[in-house]
């Protein structure tokens, strides 16, 4: 079967459960073409995917990091001439396809619709939430406009929802699905192959940072790259006031720069090429809250201290649940120190309340479907 994977290409969560999945349908036989923008594209295109190029969409981000409403209103202007040139893009791409499978990609949607082929949609955003404490009028006039991809969302065949199933969905807020859609979902928890590594292999990373003795704190911000910057820089700021009695690893998430340092207690990364290993070795992990990086740390037992960008509705809905589950503690950017971040970390850490509920969570995480899941999903369109 040849399926087409078209993949939103902001920020690398969308690209890397995609890859996950299409890895399975490889092993599985099927033949796969690609399709994205943005990371997703250098993404996808470092993996081999030989991934074709279309036309970008995305939001405004400030210089902290924070959602801008009026730069995403200005970027948007021409967003359905944007759209319609994805979705020619798209139909002319899946003409040979068997099977279309668009995570979060309205216009393949179309595509594949125009072109009378079955879709599958990975999605955990059916209704888009803005915040703006600035511009709360412009926020409130162009909500109704955020909301027109739910009519095509609609036309899918099948919904993948790469989350938990009810009630621990970390993503609830923004899956208002109607529930004439029910029948076509399917929940199938978080969409990675974990690799569960030795002891050795944890150990070994510990050690190299002096974590043998110390819990370990994993700082990894996912989400595009004014968002990961505005904390990167953060750190690089306070690094130095942290305690000691922590060592914190921190990811800047460029694998060509050669950024590798220490700030006192907190060792800076360029690139960490094993996140698994490097997740699977904390004690703790610090990150914005996109569901992906969210859902394998919960995969994976871990504790979070989760900032999300300010005024992103979407990271701080899945942030509050997550905190509301007991698994994590939310932190706000804006009151953001290093008192009250090591006051986040030392609530979490050597908790066995916080413990107990990671772990039973992990256990829900390690009995979905998973991407054998997703690709059954798939298959079963054709």
């Amino acid at each position: 079967m040849l399926i087409h994977l078209a993949v939103c290409g902001i920020g690398l969560g969308h690209a890397t459960r995609s890859y996950a999945v299409a890895e399975e349908l490889w092993r599985r036989g099927h033949t796969l073409t690609f399709s994205s923008y943005g990371q997703g594209f250098e993404f996808l295109s470092k993996n081999g995917c030989e991934p074709a190029h279309v036309p970008s969409v995305g939001y405004g981000v400030g210089v902290d990091g924070a959602i801008s409403v009026k730069k995403t209103i200005v970027y948007n202007l021409f967003l359905p001439v944007k759209v319609a040139a994805q979705t020619l893009a798209e139909i002319s791409i899946i003409a040979d396809a068997d099977v279309v499978v668009s995570d979060t990609r309205a216009s393949a949607i179309l595509a594949a619709k125009l072109r009378r082929k079955p879709v599958a949609t990975i999605l955990n955003q059916y209704n888009l939430l803005l915040q703006s404490e600035k511009h709360q009028r412009a926020a409130e006039f162009i909500q109704p406009m955020l909301q027109a991809p739910q009519l095509v969302w609609n036309l899918s065949d099948k919904i993948i929802i790469p989350d938990l199933p009810p009630p621990y969905t970390l993503s609830e807020h923004t899956l208002q699905l109607p529930s004439k859609l029910t029948t076509n979902v399917v929940y199938t928890g978080p969409l990675t192959k974990p690799i569960l590594h030795s002891r050795q292999q944890i150990e070994e990373i510990r050690s190299v940072h002096g974590a043998l003795d110390k819990p370990f704190v994993l700082l990894v911000f996912s989400g595009g790259v004014e968002e990961k910057r505005a904390l990167v820089e953060w750190f690089n700021m306070f690094g130095e006031k942290l305690s000691s009695d922590f060592v914190y690893v921190m990811s800047t998430a460029e694998p060509s720069a050669k950024t590798d340092r220490r700030l006192g207690p907190l060792h800076i990364r360029s690139w960490i090429p094993d996140l698994d290993l490097y997740i699977e070795a904390a004690d703790l992990v610090v990150c914005r809250g996109g569901l992906t990086l969210l859902l394998k740390c919960i995969l994976y037992g871990k504790p979070m201290v989760v900032i999300p960008p300010p005024q992103h509705g979407e990271q701080l809905a899945n942030a509050v649940k997550a905190e509301k589950m007991g698994v994590a503690k939310m932190v706000d950017q804006k009151n953001l120190s290093p008192e009250n971040f090591e006051k986040a970390v030392k609530s979490l850490l050597r908790n066995e309340e916080v413990a107990e509920r990671v772990e039973n969570l992990s256990e829900i995480a390690w009995s979905c479907g998973g991407v054998a899941e997703a690709a059954d999903s798939v298959e079963s369109l054709y």
